[in-house]
């Protein structure tokens, strides 16, 4: 669109709201509030930069962003199911060392929670994180 100006007036705006509710939620809620503050920010900046776009374009596709968001709602649950099932399943492991012990507890529930997300997000048609992976690959 050739607008420059409008997404850097956006980003420091949610700079500005980023400091001021992570400021604001550390007190709180200290770590969990850092990144309930970050969501809001994102939130935010989502959302002006949307409703900046709506105004500039003809026909905005609203009815394929809804369609996008609700699929990836469905992965990202299906992923947090499967990261808290076997996260709570490898606890009980436990080996002579300590390191190796917390890197079981972190990469099984990460690798349980890629594989679900993917899974879920081929069975059900959504495309993004393939079409990124493939991006990736293609440069």
């Amino acid at each position: 669109l050739g607008d420059r100006q409008s997404p850097l007036r956006i980003g420091l705006a949610a700079v500005v709201v980023n400091l001021a509710a992570n400021l604001t939620l550390v007190w709180f809620y200290a770590g969990p509030g850092l990144a309930l503050g970050t969501s809001i920010t994102a939130t935010f900046q989502v959302l002006v930069a949307g409703w900046l776009l709506t105004r500039r374009v003809d026909e905005f596709p609203w009815r394929t962003i809804l369609d996008a968001t609700c699929r990836t709602i469905v992965a990202t649950v299906v992923m947090t199911i499967a990261c808290l099932a076997v996260s709570t399943l490898s606890q009980r492991f436990e080996f002579n060392s300590q390191l190796l012990t917390r890197f079981v507890a972190l990469a099984i529930p990460l690798g349980a929670g890629t594989v679900g997300y993917l899974l879920t997000a081929k069975l059900i048609g959504l495309t993004d994180p393939f079409d990124l992976l493939h991006r990736k690959q293609r440069k």
